[in-house]
Parts: C-alpha cells; structure tokens; sequence
C-alpha cells in the first residue's frame, strides 16, 4: 500500500479520536517520555509543537522550559523549504505558522544549532517498529535529521494505532531510536541494531 492512502486511513482513525481521549493517552505518554533517562539527560531539545489530533506536547514543552531544558521549536522556511530549529522561552511566543500550525515568529528567531540538540522529538503520521515514519508528506525531517549530531536520540510520539509493522521506505527515510505510545516504549530495531 503507497504512503499516501496509509497516511489518509491513519489520519481519519486519528481524527475520530475525542479531546478526552487524546488528552488522556498524550498524558500518558508524557509521563513516559519525561520519566525516561532521555529526557533527564538531555541539555537542548527540540519538539514538534502539536496540532489537530497529535500527541499534544503543549505541556511537555512548558515543563521542559520549567525544568531549565534549552527548547527549540519548528521553524518552517517554506521558501527554502527546510526546517529550522528555534529556540523559544515562552510558549507565548508562538504565533500561528505553516499550515496554521504554532511556530516562533519570524520577526524574532533565535536560530539553535543542530549539532547541539541531544533530543528531537519528532511527530508523525505512522511509524513502523523499525523507526522508519510517514510524515505530512512534506519531507522536513528527512532533511533535518541527518544534520544532529552522531549522538543525538530521537523519539518519535504516536497512538498505538499509528504504530504498524511495516511502513513503505525510500532511501532518504531516516529511522527514529524509540517510538512512545499510551502502551509502549519501543526501542526501534534498525537505529540500534
């Protein structure tokens, strides 16, 4: 099956979902990722901001700015293309962006240098349980994650249901370390083989 119709029937489950139940399994894993030595050892972290029905990191990120975590955010240059990591320390800073989606202001970015982000925690329309995900189809992270540092770990969050056993992969895919979901913590098998 190509990515797109898989994207399209994963996006309605997910649609379907209700505020409660995506509050409810989004706190889930949370708590999961803040309690894992990944975030507790990490230094600069950058994380998607949540809209529609993701796993919502709202509050992840406003704990992570409490707990004296260094927090970039996407910053998507449609122009070029690219996503840019941007430090924010506020949450309050966002303004709506790319596709309505909350992003730091274009008038005031403060660019953070990827090879000095310890933590990305990417989004994703579904991921495998070899790392490998399916985006929006538009190929930011692809181009993103090869620029961290070797050492650099990478989470992707997703429902259960987001999490099958074998997404389509091109070349340019890269695989996520771990994938969180309201019932696991799955060490993805490519990335750490």
């Amino acid at each position: 099956m190509n990515k797109k119709i898989l994207r399209e029937q994963i996006l309605e489950i997910r649609k379907s979902l209700s505020i409660e139940q995506v509050e409810s399994y989004s706190d889930m894993i949370m708590n999961s990722l803040i309690e894992s030595s990944y975030y507790k050892n990490a230094i600069n972290i950058m994380c998607y901001v949540s809209f529609d029905n993701e796993v919502n990191t709202h509050n992840f990120i406003n704990k992570a700015i409490k707990d004296g975590k260094k927090i970039s955010v996407p910053y998507i240059d449609s122009k070029n293309k690219i996503m840019l990591p941007c430090y924010i320390d506020n949450f309050n800073q966002l303004v709506p962006g790319y596709f309505g989606i909350l992003s730091p202001d274009p008038n005031n970015i403060k660019l953070a240098d990827e090879k000095s982000i310890d933590l990305v925690i990417v989004p994703g329309a579904m991921f495998d349980k070899n790392g490998y995900r399916i985006g929006y189809g538009g190929g930011y992270y692809d181009k993103f994650l090869p620029l961290l540092s070797e050492d650099a770990v990478t989470i992707g969050l997703a429902f259960s249901f987001q999490v099958i056993d074998k997404v389509p992969t091109e070349k340019y895919d890269i695989p996520v370390d771990f994938i969180i979901t309201e019932k696991d913590f799955i060490e993805c098998e490519v990335k750490n083989a």
